[in-house]
């Protein structure tokens, strides 16, 4: 997400990864901002420091069944040191 952090007036940005192209649609479309993946992560963090690994697995569950941007974001940081 280096990209998003340049903050470039205008660009363009692909990969192959289905998820993550979603995760850039929902930035441009507005879905997803700073303040909503900041608040949905310090939430799901706070799940995940109370019940640890099977909140982890509810979230990966919800996310193989629904493919939410906010939950790829989740287990993006919240796996192998924050990488896939």
């Amino acid at each position: 997400m280096v990209a998003l952090n340049a903050r470039p007036a205008r660009a363009l940005l692909c990969d192959s990864n289905p998820h993550l192209i979603r995760f850039y649609q929902a930035l441009q479309e507005g879905r997803v901002d700073g303040a909503t993946a900041r608040k949905f992560l310090e939430r799901e963090g706070r799940e995940l420091a109370r019940e640890g690994e099977r909140h982890y697995r509810r979230v990966r569950d919800r996310f193989n069944a629904e493919s939410r941007p906010l939950d790829f974001l989740f287990l993006n940081r919240s796996c192998f040191n924050g990488l896939i």
